[in-house]
């Protein structure tokens, strides 16, 4: 018997069965009554433990005001018939007619694969966090009946790529759900981008023409893994610097003992939002965040005209211009800490391990977050550490290197000026959703992925770290009644 002939037997089992029982509630029966019935009709049919589940729905409306609504306007009750299906959610609608009588009507909600909305939404939320076997696992110590591990895997393959489309045409919408009740109090917004390494699905043959420019047609298809990098931005709103808690950062003093030393306050952090794409076999993309990016600043911009925006990058290609593209290269920082990792390594090359090069690294430390200017003085250091008598080709070669890179970016690394000012000089928030968004699940032993999946899962989990699970399942619900209006 096919999926759709059965699902329309089930829906007509509940009719039948259930529009009785609210009938006989609305015209007085009692409580015990009504379940006893409901119980002997519905037994040995195909909504086997359907008591259990209408037992809650019908005691609540039973110790309702008299008459069965608590007041004048429409509610609505929504309760889970465990099925052979997996679960069918029913709406039990409340209300007063004109003449003041109480009535109640059903609303079957949409079924795909056999399963309903609140099945599918908690389908696509265990599997953002694990596999299917796992979701499926959880779900069963809380339904009777769930679907199987193959159907999760078919209804977040829909659920997931419709929610990344609500993502991608609905950001004002979604920004304003996240961002709307602090956006007065935003002072501060700092975003940021950066990559993580996704291992997709491909064949010999689409390793052959990512490795070479000549495409071989005649290797094997034979599964492989190739390593591509993923995009993630990140849009953080900070309030007003809170003068009752300090900001410090690590210096060291003439003997090189670190110290802490005050440098204004600390911001409150008001919301952040994050989002995510996957790579494609072809190489990377990032168009989808870039526009999501340019999108969130525009809301934001238009919301809070006044508030200070700012970016912070780790040097790399893809998220400098991306930062940039949204907001300008005179409002984008290099991230402390990776500017740090290359001065290590050009004191490294310079002095080695010895005291000497541990002590000047700790001196220019310090001068990048006291001093104006530090950064180009550095870059000036470098190119003269480099042209040093002695020196081999390979530290002449570093040396040169860790030059360019501060003098590239000298007029984004002043970070005395941004500490005076409380602003953001480290990328810490987008390095943390890294992990979050991708690593936790994407990394898994002996995980691959094709990319709509994976933008599927990453979609998925970007809602839910952003606070934005409910509102974007709510508009994919309504995409959905939608659909299947049409459809019908």
């Amino acid at each position: 018997m096919k999926t759709t002939t059965l699902v329309r037997q089930v829906v007509q089992v509940v009719r039948e069965g259930l529009i009785p029982v609210i009938e006989r509630m609305f015209r007085g029966a009692q409580i015990e009554e009504v379940l006893n019935d409901t119980d002997r009709s519905l037994a040995h049919s195909a909504l086997e433990g359907a008591r259990q589940a209408l037992e809650a729905v019908l005691t609540q409306t039973a110790t309702a005001s008299p008459g069965g609504c608590k007041d004048d306007s429409a509610r609505l009750a929504a309760y889970s018939l465990h099925t052979a299906l997996g679960a069918l959610r029913i709406g039990l609608w409340v209300y007063r007619d004109v003449d003041g009588r109480t009535r109640g009507e059903l609303d079957m909600m949409q079924l795909w694969h056999g399963c309903t909305l609140s099945v599918r939404e908690e389908s696509a939320f265990l599997l953002a966090q694990g596999t299917a076997q796992e979701g499926r696992e959880a779900m069963l110590m809380f339904r009777g009946s769930v679907p199987s591990e193959s159907t999760i895997k078919r209804l977040v393959a829909t659920d997931g790529t419709r929610m990344m489309q609500v993502w991608d045409a609905n950001v004002p919408r979604l920004v304003q759900e996240q961002f709307g009740p602090v956006m007065s109090e935003v002072d501060m917004v700092s975003t940021s981008a950066d990559g993580a390494m996704v291992p997709l699905r491909g064949t010999e043959s689409t390793a052959a023409q990512l490795s070479s420019t000549e495409p071989d047609d005649t290797a094997e298809s034979t599964s492989v893994r190739a390593y591509r990098e993923a995009r993630i931005i990140t849009v953080t709103l900070y309030g007003k610097p809170d003068d009752s808690k300090e900001r410090t950062v690590t210096l060291h003093d003439e003997q090189g003992k670190p110290h802490g030393e005050c440098v204004g306050f600390q911001r409150p952090r008001l919301a952040t939002l994050i989002f995510g794409e996957m790579p494609g076999l072809d190489g990377p993309k990032g168009q989808r965040a870039q526009l999501a990016l340019a999108h969130i600043i525009g809301a934001i911009h238009t919301a809070r005209p006044e508030a200070v925006i700012k970016g912070t990058t780790d040097g790399g290609h893809w998220p400098e211009q991306t930062i940039d593209n949204a907001i300008g290269a005179e409002n984008r920082n290099a991230d402390f800490y990776h500017a740090t990792e290359h001065l290590r390594a050009g004191s490294k090359a310079a002095f080695s391990e010895s005291e000497l090069g541990r002590a000047w690294y700790k001196r220019w430390r310090n001068t990048l977050l006291t001093q104006d200017g530090a950064a180009e003085a550095l870059a000036a250091e470098f190119s003269a550490l480099a042209q040093t008598p002695g020196r081999s080709k390979a530290e002449r070669k570093i040396l040169q290197r860790e030059a360019g890179y501060f003098k590239k970016r000298a007029s984004n690394m002043n970070y005395a000026e941004l500490l005076r000012n409380d602003m953001v000089i480290g990328s810490g928030v987008v390095e943390a959703s890294v992990k979050r968004l991708i690593t936790l699940r994407m990394k898994r032993t002996g995980a691959t992925w094709a990319e709509p999946g994976g933008n599927a899962i990453i979609a998925l989990r970007s809602l839910r770290l952003s606070g934005l699970w409910d509102v974007a399942w709510k508009i994919h619900v309504e995409n959905e009644k939608a659909r299947y209006a049409e459809a019908s």
